[in-house]
Order: C-alpha cells, then sequence, then structure tokens
C-alpha cells in the first residue's frame, strides 16, 4: 500500500511513529481464575470484532495488585488490539461509555496509545480497516496459536492526513456507521422476531392449537396399541387435546444404534460418511462428505436409509446437541454415520417421523435434551438411555399431517423473510468495510 498514491497534505508513516505507548498487562502469579472483585482484567475474549466490549465472564485481578501494575493499565482513549490466538487483530477502543473507572488488560492485548499528531480514533479504524487487517496478517508469526509482537508497530505501514482533516474523517465514519448500525439493529430485531414466532409456532403445534381437530380421527393412543406400542402413561407432563397421547422416543422407533468410529478423510471412496457438520435444519445435507479410510467392516445395515432419525449426540458446543436430522427418501447412494452420532429408526416414519422431525426443535423437547445433557471434559454427550425417554406429544395420525403441512407452510414464509436478511446483514458489513477502505485512501471527506 505504501507504493500507492496519497492526496495532498497526507504522509505515509508507520504505526511506531504516531503511538507514545505500546505494552501489555499481565496477570497475579497463578492466574486471576477464581479472584471475583478487585480491577476487571480484559483479555482478548472481551473484545468484540464491532470495536466494543463483551463484559460476560469478566476476571479481575486483586487491586493491590492493579495498583503495581507497571503497564498494562487501561486510560480512556486506548487502542486495544489482541495480540496472539486465532482472533489476533481484533481491536476496541475505550470511550466515554466505558464502564469501569479502572480496568487492565492481560498478557493477550496490546495497549497503544497516540502522539498528538494522530486522533486515537484515526488509528482504532485504521486497525479495523482491510488495510489495516492486512498489516495484522503480514506481522503473524507462528502456527493457528501464534501472533504479533511488538515489531508490528515498525511494520504497520499506514497514510496519515493532517490532523484536521482526521477529524472530519472520523465524524464522516461515525456518522454513516451510525446509519448503518441502525439499519443492522432492525435486521437482528426482526431476525428475533422470527425466531419467537417460529418457538410460538411449534409450541402451538404441540398444543394443538394450530389446526382444527376431526372427531372422526383415530385416537393416537390407539395407533400405538394397534402398531404394538405402548403410549406413556402417568407422566405429569401436562393435559394434551382430546385424541392426543404422550408417547416416547424408544416407543416410537424399532431400533437406536451409535455410529461408526472408523477413521475418515476427504480421499473419495464408496464408504461416505454423515458427520456433524452434515446435520442441516433437519437435513443431511451431502456437500462436505468424509469417507471412511476403512470401510471393510461396515454393513448393509449401517448406512442410512429412509425412517431415519440421526441426532448429534457428543460435541463442545451446547446448542449444537440433540440437533437431528430426518431421512425421507430413498438415499442416491449409501451413507453412513459418525460415532458422535445416534440413529432412531422411526415407526410408520412416513407420517410419526415427519412430525417428530417438525416439533423437535420446539422448547418442550429442547428443554428436555438440555436438562439431560451431561458434560465431560468440555464436552456436551447425550446417550441413548436418556435420548429414549424424550417425551412426544402425539396427535391422531391424520391431525399430525394437518399441524405439519400448516407448520411447513408459515415456516416457507418465515423462510422467505430469513433469506433477505441475512444477506442484508452480509452486505452491511461489506459495506462497513468499503467505508474504511475509501476513508484511508482520502475519498470520504
Amino acid at each position: 500500500m505504501a507504493n500507492g498514491n496519497l492526496p495532498p497534505g497526507w504522509v505515509w508513516t508507520t504505526v511506531k511513529d504516531v503511538v507514545s505507548v505500546l505494552e501489555t498487562g499481565g496477570r497475579p502469579k497463578g492466574g486471576a481464575k477464581g479472584i471475583t472483585s478487585g480491577v476487571p482484567s480484559l483479555g482478548g475474549e472481551h473484545l468484540l470484532y464491532s470495536g466494543g466490549f463483551d463484559f460476560e465472564n469478566i476476571r479481575y485481578v486483586p487491586e493491590e495488585y492493579f495498583q503495581n501494575m507497571k503497564k498494562g493499565r487501561i486510560k480512556k482513549n486506548d487502542v486495544l488490539v489482541v495480540k496472539d490466538g486465532a482472533t489476533t487483530g481484533k481491536t476496541s477502543f475505550v470511550d466515554d461509555n466505558f464502564p469501569f473507572p479502572q480496568a487492565a488488560v492481560n498478557e493477550h492485548v496490546f495497549i497503544l496509545r497516540t502522539l498528538s499528531i494522530s486522533l486515537p480514533k484515526f488509528l482504532f479504524y485504521w486497525f479495523q480497516s482491510p488495510n489495516g487487517q492486512e498489516c495484522i496478517k503480514d506481522n503473524f508469526q507462528g502456527t493457528a496459536q501464534g501472533g504479533i509482537t511488538s515489531r508490528f508497530v515498525e511494520n504497520s505501514t499506514f497514510p496519515l492526513p493532517p490532523l484536521p482533516e482526521q477529524e472530519r474523517i472520523v465524524e464522516r465514519i461515525e456518522s454513516l456507521f451510525t446509519r448503518l448500525d441502525a439499519g443492522v439493529a432492525a435486521l437482528k430485531r426482526a431476525r428475533a422476531a422470527l425466531r419467537r414466532y417460529k418457538a410460538s409456532l411449534l409450541k402451538a403445534a404441540c398444543e394443538g392449537r394450530l389446526v382444527p381437530q376431526d372427531p372422526q380421527d383415530e385416537p393416537a393412543e390407539e395407533l400405538l396399541r394397534r402398531l404394538g406400542k405402548k403410549p406413556l402413561e402417568g407422566d405429569g407432563l401436562g393435559e394434551l387435546p382430546k385424541g392426543w397421547c404422550w408417547g416416547i422416543l424408544e416407543e416410537l422407533s424399532s431400533n437406536a444404534n451409535y455410529g461408526t468410529s472408523t477413521k475418515c478423510d476427504y480421499a473419495e471412496n464408496e464408504y461416505p460418511v454423515i458427520r456433524i457438520p452434515n446435520i442441516i435444519s433437519g437435513n443431511v445435507d451431502t456437500g462436505d462428505l468424509k469417507f471412511a479410510v476403512d470401510g471393510s467392516g461396515l454393513r448393509d445395515k449401517d448406512s442410512l436409509s429412509p425412517g431415519d432419525l440421526i441426532i448429534i449426540r457428543t460435541n463442545g458446543s451446547k446448542d449444537l446437541i440433540g440437533r437431528c436430522a430426518f431421512i425421507h427418501k430413498p438415499l442416491h447412494r449409501k451413507l453412513y454415520f459418525a460415532s458422535y452420532l445416534i440413529r432412531y429408526k422411526i415407526i410408520n416414519f412416513e407420517i410419526i417421523g415427519t412430525w417428530i422431525v417438525t416439533i423437535w426443535d420446539s422448547l418442550l423437547i429442547r428443554a428436555y435434551l438440555e436438562n439431560v445433557i451431561s458434560t465431560t471434559a468440555g464436552q456436551y454427550n447425550l446417550n441413548i438411555v436418556k435420548l429414549n425417554k424424550v417425551p412426544i406429544p402425539l396427535p391422531p395420525l391424520n391431525e399430525q399431517m394437518r399441524i405439519v403441512a400448516e407448520v411447513e407452510r408459515r415456516l416457507s414464509l418465515v423462510q422467505e423473510l430469513e433469506q433477505t436478511i441475512e444477506p442484508s446483514l452480509k452486505r452491511a458489513a461489506r459495506l462497513r468495510q468499503a467505508i474504511l477502505k475509501r476513508a484511508f485512501e482520502g475519498r470520504l471527506v
């Protein structure tokens, strides 16, 4: 970038030339974990890509330790930059809204204070710009857990206009960002409203409030008995509409089993294996397949077929645990599934399986799953014993079909709206970067 032409009055400089302070903090011997009072100590996890802060799970250092710190104490107008790890280069700014009268950074965050020749916010916005982030990447050293050293300020070249023009640029950036942020906030409110609507829709479906009932429909209890299955007796789960009954996943399936633990990679062969990334919105997505290195132990009955409900049973993200996909139709090729998934073969799957996957994300089922999830070494887990007891509100067969049709009709409208919101949010992020790019090319004011 330093070879480019600059507007009149601008000069090329380095970050080192405009900062008076470059330092990191530290932490007490033994770390700051477990200290519940004192002075807040910020790490990389507390900086947001938007430039603000996330103070959830904040850690502290003792007051006495803070007063003895020679480096790492935060002041107003400081620019904070994450110096290592996966979020290296994430940058925040300490403005008038910073809530703590005194605070520190730990050893994973740089503090930068500018000389009078550069506005602190001008430098902050440069770090957030495409060129600023490119400088961070150019100075990154080591593996994924590497980072930048203090020498990055010497190697980071950027364009510096006169101070009055810096002020106009910062003012213009913030004016545009204020309007952009208002639009983004409106989009996020709309997205949250759609999620609430989906939750209320599934709640209504589970409670029989979505479509009229038909007294001629065969009661669900009789359906289960006819299929050789038992309804859930004395469940205490709440009253259901007439003709409905409570079932459990074990009684609505003929078999349950774990997937294969054989090693997989991307080298294509005849044994494709479904993994967690392939479980998307209740369906199996085969766009990112891995294959069993040695499929000699896999049998035909191990492959997926119509009526299979596949459930994620172990992962480091609690939100992913219990998510499912359902095989509605015959597959074009044999697909197997990995050991961190569980398969249930649903009875009368054309209707009952569709009903189960339709209401699977309801608050009723999600609350049960989150109540029985266990944690081991940072991994969340479910097993067949716990999943067997998932409570399923079961309408008469014909009513199931009517409810599913109505849910699908309404969700199709929701999905249309969601498909406009997500691209708009991505465009807003691109526009933010475009504004910053123009600002540091001298084309914004």
